[in-house]
Formats: C-alpha cells, sequence, structure tokens
C-alpha cells in the first residue's frame, strides 16, 4: 500500500511499534514491514523509529539507504527489476533492459508516468545459470527473453501485447523460504517424485510441475529438496 496521508500513516505506524521489539536487531525487520505497508520509508517515519529505538535519525537512514529495497520515495505501484550482474550481461540483459525501456517509454531508475511500473537496475538474484532474470515485485523469472518481458509488462500495464510470447519461463514466489524437504503424500504412495527447490528450479516453474504432479497423480510422494 502506498499511502502519504500523514495522519494514516502515523496510525498505521504507532501499530507496527507496539507489535515491534526496541532492541537494535529488530529494526531492519520493523523497517521492512514498513516498506511492505506502505511502499517506502518517509523522513518523517523515520524520525519516529529513530526516536522509538533511542537512535539518531542518521543510524536509521543509514539502515535505510544502505539497502537497496528499502525506498525513501514512493516508486509505481509494480517494481520491475533487470539483473545486470556479469552472467545477465553474457546472455543479454542490457538487450532487454533497452527492450524494457522502449516499452515503457522510461529509462532504469524511473517510473512510467501513469506511476504503474518502475523499473531499474539490479545485481544477482542468485539465478545465474538462467539468466537474464527478471524480478516483478516478488517474483523471480529465468531466462527471461525480449517475447517474455513484452508479456509481463503487458499484464501489469494491461497494454496489448504485439506479438505471441514464448513458453520459456514460469514464475515462482521468493518472498518466502521453504524448508529444505517438503514432502506431499499421497492417500496411497507407491513412488517418489523429487522436484528440485532451489531458487534456479522454482524460476523456471518447479512450483508448477509439483503442484501438476500433486494433481494428476495423487497416490504420488512428492519430495521437495535442493538442486538434484
Amino acid at each position: 500500500m502506498n499511502t502519504t496521508d500523514p495522519d494514516h500513516e502515523l496510525a498505521a505506524l504507532t501499530l507496527l511499534l507496539a507489535r515491534s521489539p526496541t532492541d537494535a536487531e529488530s529494526l531492519l525487520p520493523l523497517l521492512q514491514q514498513v516498506q511492505r505497508q506502505f511502499g517506502y520509508v518517509s523522513p518523517g517515519v523515520m524520525r519516529v523509529i529513530a526516536q522509538a529505538f533511542n537512535l539518531s535519525r542518521a543510524e536509521v537512514y543509514g539502515v535505510v539507504s544502505f539497502y537497496g529495497d528499502l525506498r525513501e520515495a514512493p516508486v509505481g505501484r509494480h517494481v520491475v527489476q533487470i539483473c545486470m550482474a556479469e552472467a545477465c550481461q553474457a546472455v543479454g540483459c542490457r538487450e532487454l533492459a533497452r527492450s524494457a525501456e522502449e516499452r515503457l517509454g522510461v529509462t532504469l531508475g524511473t517510473t512510467t508516468t501513469d506511476a504503474s511500473v518502475h523499473i531499474e537496475a539490479a545485481y544477482c538474484f542468485g539465478n545465474c545459470a538462467l539468466g537474464p532474470s527478471v524480478r516483478v515485485n516478488d517474483v523471480v523469472y529465468g531466462g527471461v527473453d525480449e517475447s517474455r518481458l513484452e508479456l509481463l509488462l503487458a499484464e501489469l500495464r494491461r497494454l496489448p501485447v504485439e506479438r505471441e510470447p514464448t513458453a520459456t519461463t514460469t514464475t515462482t514466489t521468493t518472498a518466502t523460504t521453504p524448508s529444505a524437504v517438503t514432502v506431499t503424500r499421497g492417500a496411497a504412495s507407491r513412488s517418489r517424485v523429487y522436484v528440485p527447490n532451489d531458487t534456479a528450479a522454482r524460476s523456471v516453474g518447479a512450483d508448477d510441475v509439483a503442484e501438476a504432479i500433486a494433481k494428476v497423480r495423487p497416490d504420488v510422494e512428492i519430495i521437495r529438496n535442493g538442486s538434484r
């Protein structure tokens, strides 16, 4: 939620502070909650948090400015990050970024005029084997080509898609980290299927594969583990 209403912001922040410890280790988790709720961490919020934690505003600002996912000003409703690290550069992320800029009519680090999409460079999602990698909000996509990126942007802005996308990738949510091994058992399990649960596998559809297997073969035991 993005809001610029000071009264609403203060009321919501008061609730967050009431539920949060005020030791040093709790500062970053609280700032992350503020980021999720408001879309950014305003100077006023930093001032209130500094008082609650008995810190200087400079100390709180230092944390906000250090972490790229904490923002000091609101951006678009959706954030699109294109990995520009070396592994993704080797497989075309620069061309992908130019295509995104042309499609949206903006440059990296800026927001569309309708405030729907903010696009920016990022550096490594830990998915180097499946570049170019793109993160849309909290979802990482691997092996993204221009057609796939066009579809993703069109879905965000409800724009027409001029050509058919290639079916090269599917989505995976990275906001939470699952346990190392997740087991789903059917009523009468006779066989066992291992579906990788690492970042690379999930970025190209491992979650969808596990779900599809569970639907068509409820008798199969599905084990989500590390890469195999």
